[in-house]
């Protein structure tokens, strides 16, 4: 009889976890998300870029660490890159690129950038996102913008960022350029002028000239700084998500079958 009970309460408590995964993470903390620059967070770039499709092209952009002051000095990862699109997008629009790569970097550069690429790149550069891209916008957002930033890349690899140690440097580059159609999306006119840097050419070493920033988004999440046993989503404690996510690959075997998403090779 205390067998069949332990054996119900088990039952029932990863029943819970497995709802809790599907509806219970609106409880989860919400996610730090900063726009560059912040003054325009609520308000048209007014510099809207339209990028030429199917040529190459290399651009890094300086985030000043000055920007990142909701983060209360602390260090972040960030997760995401998002842009929106300018107010004179009136539809949605679907652009895809065949190759792009992002990288990331704490850099101790300040504006104006140089125009020679590897002046500008930090110590830590890490690749955060390599291959195929395909972004969407549903245009949502007044007539005269801002829209809502729904151009969104999920970084394959999160980048810490501590603003404490210096600006942040984005460089981003495509050998294919956009396929047929580009994004237009939204640029700042008149702020951080000179905290951008381009050329239409991936494997170029200087840049041909400075360009108004883009108007971003990028989404941050506080890492655990302790390590605890059974935090399964690094969120510094244990609770059900925890459980759900175990209870979510409950008798995978990795061994068995190794092409599981679920199993990712140490």
């Amino acid at each position: 009889m205390k067998s069949c009970k332990m054996r119900w309460i088990m039952l029932s408590v990863i029943a819970l976890a497995i709802s809790y995964s599907e509806v219970g993470q609106v409880f989860a903390a919400e996610p730090n998300r900063v726009v560059i620059p912040n003054s325009l967070q609520d308000v048209e770039g007014g510099g809207g870029g339209d990028d030429i499709p199917d040529i190459p092209f290399r651009i890094q952009y300086l985030c000043p660490a000055s920007q990142f002051m909701s983060l209360s000095n602390r260090p972040h990862l960030i997760t995401h890159f998002a842009a929106r699109p300018d107010a004179s997008v009136t539809a949605p629009r679907t652009c895809s690129l065949d190759d792009v790569q992002f990288r990331m970097s704490t850099t101790n550069a300040t504006a104006p950038l140089s125009l020679t690429f590897a002046d500008n790149v930090g110590s830590d550069e890490t690749i955060v996102y390599e291959g195929s891209l395909t972004t969407h916008t549903d245009n949502i957002g007044p007539v005269g913008g801002p829209k809502e930033f729904d151009y969104i890349v999920e970084l394959h690899t999160p980048f810490l960022y501590d603003p404490n140690q210096g600006n942040l440097l984005i460089d981003i580059r495509s050998h294919s350029g956009w396929i047929d159609i580009s994004p237009i999306h939204d640029w700042s006119r008149d702020i951080f002028n000179d905290h951008c840097v381009y050329i239409d050419d991936d494997d170029a070493l200087v840049a041909a000239y400075y360009l108004n920033i883009p108007v971003i988004q990028l989404t941050l999440s506080k890492p655990c700084e302790y390590i605890l046993a059974g935090d399964q989503n690094d969120d510094c404690k244990v609770d059900l998500l925890d459980f759900a996510i175990m209870a979510a690959n409950w008798l995978i075997d990795c061994n068995v079958t190794p092409d599981n998403p679920a199993c990712v090779q140490k």
